[in-house]
């Protein structure tokens, strides 16, 4: 079946109409389109080999539990990755759909920015109280995890030294909050559990009495140690505590744990670390955050205003009080692990592309449209004539009037398509 020359330019009207919008669809389709979830890599190496921590976060903040991630199409079981060349993809399984990053390892640094070493806030050391005295002594009280942990029962040191000398106090015995406790050349241990008051009141046996305050409030989490046993404790259900294992001062990874009151046993191999870290963020962790660590010695000199006062007679304590001094000092201290690459550049390249094709829908909009009015009014221009009945009288409007039509129509096509396109082009 042949089509009428007349009507070929009418099916190729009826098709910019169609291909119009087809277009516009599309573009509203993939300007609504969103950059949901963002990839997050940290660790201390860009080395070929080198372990990398991987997070996916959600555009409001929340971290992605169990991710199911996969590299290259291949799936891994933790959110631990190995740094290898071949890399061009990771796919995180986020319930029932699928995000692909087009991640590759050229995008890492040429090199892993140091880590920070996190110790008190501006906050917490202009609020500092003094250390307690009775003119005679002075005391010191320091947490094991160097804060205290309201609602947990908190292991304390107390070192006590004379005011005159700076020696350790000779007390053999002294009383904490109504309890005997002994004292040995100036140092005693005792637990409590600690309310709205972070106080303890100390009694000597010559009668003198010290309201003593903890320095520095923790907050959330525990480290209960028994051996090789180790059981991260946190006082209310929570997800997502990154807990990092340090070896020598090198990051050697981090597992990310839905904590509770009951405590998670850590994996074996965290016996191995001589720093391990709790806190909701390896990277910026604030000041929730708990650190223990086995070092006997000081990671970094003793700087606040409450324990610097002590610092020049520890030398002058027993041996355990030394290293119980430095064990719990060193977990005022936080490591932080460096971010290697931030989900920000995905989106920036996505954000590229999607503009990219954007502008090029645009036009080819603009080009159709085009298009459909030369079409249409080359057509119509044709069309126009005058058609005179039988008496010589017009039956048709007269060629002017047509024409003035003619124009209105094209005006009134090319203002709805300049809006259109003004619209398309501001659309949020």
């Amino acid at each position: 079946m042949s089509v009428s020359r007349k009507n070929i330019p009418y099916i190729l009207f009826s098709g910019v109409l169609v291909t119009l919008f087809i277009l516009i669809y599309l573009f509203v389709n993939i300007q609504q389109d969103k950059y949901n979830y963002f990839l997050y890599l940290y660790g201390d190496s860009v080395k070929p080999g080198a372990t990398a921590l991987v997070k996916v976060i959600s555009r409001d903040g929340e971290i992605v539990q169990k991710p199911g991630l996969s590299i290259n199409g291949k799936k891994i079981e933790t959110q631990l990755i190995n740094l290898t060349p071949n890399i061009k993809e990771i796919r995180a399984e986020i319930g029932k759909f699928s995000t692909v990053f087009p991640f590759k390892f050229k995008d890492l640094p040429s090199s892993a920015p140091s880590p920070n070493i996190i110790h008190l806030s501006d906050k917490e050391i202009e609020n500092c109280p003094q250390p307690a005295t009775d003119g005679d002594r002075t005391i010191f009280l320091l947490p094991r995890f160097f804060r205290s942990i309201p609602e947990m029962t908190t292991y304390v040191n107390i070192f006590c030294i004379e005011n005159s000398t700076g020696d350790p106090c000779s007390d053999t015995e002294i009383i904490v909050n109504g309890k005997p406790t002994e004292m040995r050349k100036g140092y005693a241990v005792f637990n409590t559990i600690f309310r709205t008051e972070n106080k303890i009141k100390i009694v000597f046996t010559d009668g003198n009495l010290i309201d003593a305050q903890v320095p520095f409030k923790g907050k959330m989490f525990d480290l209960q140690v028994e051996g090789d046993k180790i059981r991260a404790v946190s006082l209310v259900e929570i997800a997502n505590v990154h807990i990092d294992c340090f070896s020598k001062e090198k990051w050697l990874g981090t597992d990310i744990l839905r904590l509770d009151s009951h405590g998670v046993e850590l994996p074996d191999h965290y016996k191995n670390c001589n720093r391990i870290q709790l806190s909701f963020n390896s990277n910026s962790p604030g000041t929730s955050y708990l650190s223990y660590t086995k070092s006997p010695e000081l990671l970094k000199k003793v700087s606040d205003p409450y324990y610097i006062k002590l610092a020049p007679s520890i030398d002058k304590f027993s041996r355990i009080a030394k290293y119980n001094f430095f064990k719990s000092y060193n977990s005022s201290f936080f490591t932080t692990v460096p971010l290697l690459f931030s989900g920000n550049t995905l989106e920036a390249g996505f954000l590229k592309e999607k503009e990219s094709k954007l502008n090029t829908i645009w036009w080819l909009i603009l080009i159709t449209a085009l298009f459909g009015l030369a079409l249409f009014s080359s057509t119509v221009f044709k069309s126009v004539k005058e058609v005179e009945g039988i008496d010589g009288e017009l039956i048709s409007h007269s060629k002017n009037r047509q024409y003035t039509i003619l124009a209105a129509v094209i005006v009134f096509y090319t203002a709805f398509f300049v809006m259109l396109l003004y619209l398309l082009n501001n659309l949020a």
